[in-house]
C-alpha cells in the first residue's frame, strides 16, 4: 500500500509540475522541475538563395559586426548632425552620420541610413531651392542648391558602319548612338529578349542597398592615368539628330587602360557583352549609392564581390555601343531615377 501511494504521489507532483511549468515557466526552474519537462523542439528555419550570399558573409561597415550595444540615451540626445563634406551644386550631394536611434529628414523625407546611421543624398540635375535636413523640428541645418551651366550642342555621330549604313567620323569616345539598332556584330536574332534580361539584371542591381559606408569615403578616379573628357556629366547632346541628356562622364584612353573602384562597394552586376553597354560592372557603396562602368574590355570581378577603393575592376574598351575607347562613367544615388556628378566625390583626379 506504501509503495501505491507514493507512486501515485510522485505521478501527481510531476504532473502538477508539467503544467505550472508550462504556464510558469520560472517556477519550473525554480523549483529544479525544468530538466524533466518536454522541451520545444528547435525549429529549423529556412531563407530563400540569394545569389549574393556565396560570396558575401557580412556588409558591416569593417568587415565585423557593427556593436549593437546601444549608446546611452544622453549620447544619442547630445548627439550632433555630422554633415561631411557636401557638394551643394546640382549634380552634387549632402552625406553624413547621426546615431540611428533617431530620424533624418530631408527635405521632408525620412532618409534611408546604415546601420551605423550614415546616409547619402543626392541633388538631380535640374534640382533647385534648399535643402534641410532635420533631426527633429527644432534641430535642423538648411543648404542652397548652386545652379551650374550645362554643355549643349554637341553633335555626336558614328564611327562605326551598321549594316549599309556608315556616317562621317566623329571626334572618338561617346556611348549609345543607335539605342535601337545593333552592332554590326550582332544580329537581331533574339534580341529584344536579351535587352528585356539586361533591363531585370541593371534593375535588379540598382536596387541594391548595401550596409557599407563607401559614399563617405574621398574617392579616387576610376582612371589613374590622363584621361580626355570626350562628353562631360549632364551635357545636353545632339546624338543622330535627337537632343538627350547625357547622365554620365566620357573619359578617354586607350582600349586596355586600367579601371580601378572608386570606394568600398558590393559588386552588383558584372557583365562583358551587354547589348548597349558591353563589358559593365554596377558597385553599390551603400543604401543604393551605385556607380558604373561602360564599354569596359575585361572585366575581372563577379557579383557578390567586396571591393576596396583602388581594386582592379578591370579595362576599358569600346565594347557595346561606342564610338572608340572610353569609359562612361555614371553614378545613381538610391535608385536610376536620382543621376548625380561622380566626379564631384573625387577628391585628387589624373585626368
Amino acid at each position: 500500500m506504501r509503495i501505491i501511494l507514493l507512486t501515485v504521489y510522485s505521478a501527481l507532483l510531476l504532473g502538477g509540475g508539467y503544467v505550472a511549468g508550462v504556464l510558469f515557466p520560472d517556477w519550473s526552474t525554480k523549483t529544479g522541475l525544468a530538466e524533466y519537462l518536454p522541451r520545444k523542439p528547435i525549429e529549423e528555419t529556412s531563407t530563400r538563395p540569394n545569389p549574393l550570399s556565396d560570396r558575401v558573409s557580412d556588409l558591416s561597415l569593417e568587415g565585423e559586426m557593427p556593436d549593437q550595444s546601444p549608446p546611452a540615451a544622453a549620447e544619442v540626445q547630445n548627439a550632433e548632425l555630422n554633415i561631411i563634406d557636401p557638394v551643394l551644386s546640382q549634380g552634387g550631394f549632402v552625406r553624413g552620420a547621426y546615431p540611428p536611434q533617431r530620424a533624418v529628414n530631408v527635405n521632408g523625407e525620412l532618409v534611408s541610413r546604415t546601420l551605423e546611421g550614415a546616409f547619402f543624398y543626392g541633388i538631380g540635375r535640374n534640382d533647385t531651392g534648399e535643402i534641410e535636413v532635420n533631426i527633429d523640428p527644432n534641430e535642423q541645418q538648411s543648404f542652397i542648391i548652386q545652379p551650374r551651366e550645362y554643355a549643349t550642342g554637341q553633335v555626336i555621330n558614328t564611327a562605326r558602319s551598321i549594316g549599309s549604313r556608315s556616317i562621317e567620323e566623329p571626334i572618338s569616345g561617346h556611348d549609345e548612338l543607335f539605342p535601337d539598332e545593333g552592332l554590326s556584330t550582332r544580329t537581331v536574332d533574339g534580341l529584344a529578349e536579351k535587352k528585356a534580361q539586361e533591363r531585370n539584371q541593371k534593375s535588379n542591381a540598382l536596387n541594391s542597398r548595401a550596409n557599407l559606408d563607401g559614399f563617405l569615403q574621398d574617392w579616387i578616379s576610376p582612371i589613374q592615368t590622363s584621361w580626355t573628357q570626350t562628353s562631360p556629366w549632364g551635357a545636353a547632346r545632339i546624338k543622330n539628330g535627337v537632343e538627350r541628356i547625357h547622365g554620365g562622364l566620357d573619359m578617354a584612353v586607350p582600349t586596355g587602360t586600367e579601371l580601378v573602384a572608386p570606394a568600398k562597394g558590393l559588386v552588383t552586376l558584372a557583365a562583358d557583352d551587354f547589348h548597349y553597354e558591353g563589358g559593365v560592372v554596377f558597385i553599390d557603396h551603400g543604401l543604393g549609392v551605385t556607380s558604373i562602368y561602360l564599354h569596359m574590355s575585361e572585366v575581372d570581378v563577379e557579383v557578390g564581390d567586396i571591393v576596396e577603393q583602388g581594386d582592379r575592376l578591370g579595362a576599358v574598351g569600346a565594347t557595346g555601343s561606342a564610338t572608340g575607347p572610353h569609359l562612361c562613367w555614371r553614378l545613381y544615388a538610391g535608385g536610376r531615377n536620382k543621376p548625380i556628378d561622380p566626379m564631384l566625390l573625387v577628391k585628387s583626379d589624373a585626368g
